[in-house]
Order: C-alpha cells, then sequence, then structure tokens
C-alpha cells in the first residue's frame, strides 16, 4: 500500500511540476514578446533622437552659412553700416533668400526662429520697419524661451513706433513686459512712454516713467526716466 500511495505522490509531483514548466514556457513567451516590442521602440525613440539632432545640427550649419552669406553681401556693396535706406529685397536678393530658406526649411528649430529675427532686423535698420514686423512676429511666436520671445516683441514694437502704429507698438511692449525678462524692463517702458508722449497721453507717459522710477530706481533708464517726467510738467 505504501508503494502505490509513493507512486500516485510521484505521479502528482510530475504533474504539478509539468504544469509549472509549462506555464513558465508561456510566460517566457510573453515575456519575450514584451522584450522585442520594448526594444522596437527603444530603437525608433533613438533614430527619432539621432534625426532632431542631425536637423538641428544641420539647421545650425545653414544659419551659420546664410549669416556668412549676408555679411560678405553686405560689405560688397557698403551696406556694414545700418540704419542706411536700403530695398533690401532688391539688392541682397541671395542672402536674404538663403536667410529665409533657414527659416522656413527648419521650422521649429531655434536656429529658424534666429533667422527669423535675423531677417526683421535687417528690414528694420534699412528702413523697411513694415517688413520688420511680419518677421518679428513670426520669431515671437517660433521662440521656445521667454526672453527671445520679450526681445521678438520688442522689436516688433519699434517697428511699429517707427511706421506711426504707436497702439500697436504699446501692446507689443506690454506683451514683452508680461514675460518679465527684467533686462529688458527698462527699455520696454522707455518705449512705452515715448509712445504715449506721441500719442499726446501724457498721463500715462507720466505712469510709465513712474514705474521706472519705483522699480529701477538708482539706474540710467531711472535718470533719463526724471528728466523727461519733469519735462512734462513744464
Amino acid at each position: 500500500m505504501s508503494l502505490i500511495t509513493d507512486v500516485k505522490k510521484s505521479d502528482q509531483f510530475m504533474e504539478v511540476l509539468s504544469a509549472f514548466f509549462s506555464r513558465l514556457s508561456s510566460h517566457s513567451r510573453k515575456f519575450l514578446w514584451l522584450a522585442v516590442a520594448l526594444l522596437v521602440v527603444a530603437g525608433l525613440v533613438t533614430l527619432a533622437m539621432n534625426r532632431h539632432t542631425a536637423k538641428l545640427s544641420k539647421a545650425r550649419d545653414a544659419l551659420f552659412s546664410a549669416e556668412q552669406a549676408l555679411e560678405a553681401e553686405m560689405k560688397n556693396l557698403g551696406l556694414a553700416d545700418a540704419n542706411k535706406k536700403a530695398d533690401v529685397d532688391k539688392i541682397l536678393v541671395g542672402s536674404m533668400a538663403q536667410m529665409k530658406d533657414v527659416a522656413e526649411k527648419f521650422r521649429g528649430t531655434k536656429a529658424a526662429m534666429e533667422a527669423e529675427l535675423r531677417i526683421g532686423d535687417i528690414y528694420y535698420d534699412y528702413g523697411e520697419s513694415d517688413k520688420a514686423v511680419d518677421w518679428y512676429q513670426k520669431a515671437a511666436e517660433h521662440s521656445s524661451g521667454s526672453f527671445e520671445k520679450a526681445l521678438a516683441l520688442m522689436s516688433m514694437g519699434y517697428s511699429y513706433e517707427n511706421t506711426g502704429k504707436c497702439v500697436e507698438a504699446v501692446n507689443s511692449f506690454e506683451k514683452a513686459l508680461a514675460l518679465g525678462e527684467e533686462s529688458l524692463k527698462g527699455d520696454l517702458l522707455m518705449a512705452e512712454a515715448r509712445c504715449y508722449e506721441t500719442m499726446k497721453d501724457f498721463s500715462k507717459a507720466r505712469t510709465a516713467y513712474d514705474k521706472i522710477l519705483s522699480q529701477l530706481p538708482s539706474t540710467d533708464h531711472a535718470k533719463t526716466a526724471e528728466t523727461l517726467k519733469a519735462n512734462l510738467e513744464q
């Protein structure tokens, strides 16, 4: 009887052991498929990252090449000094087209945003502020950092101011101020006050000067604001 019992126990043990290995084999296949899936995902992510890195590198190289072409063309035409009136699209045909190609082809990269800012600067520097506005607007929309966006908005405000659109200029300055970039605050508030004076809104001009005096004391901006505010009250 004992022998029979032992045999039965041995059979039961083998059945349990067989079932265990069967389940292990089934789970192993699942784990194998999971591992394969994870490897595929990791490969795709790595590929995407490598492509993105390559795109960023190409964008930087393209921007550098466009900047060199622009500087060379400006020098050859005697336009090295800004503030000269010039029809940029007619005399800087090649280099401006190259710079615009960077902005379009590599949109979404920092290089493309810097190209947009540079194009805006060229139009602004050579007396075409109306064209500069559009490019500064693009740069502001495509900026990933608050400083770059504030800088683009401030430049757009200056361009509006140059074209006599002070309401739009103040709006741009306000948006830039809202980004909280302290290094630009003095210039932005001074620009606001200047626009308000142009619009004969002296009350708001005083308010802008007061902000400079209270928020930026003992600075060159504060000294200038104090003088200009005193002139308003004469």
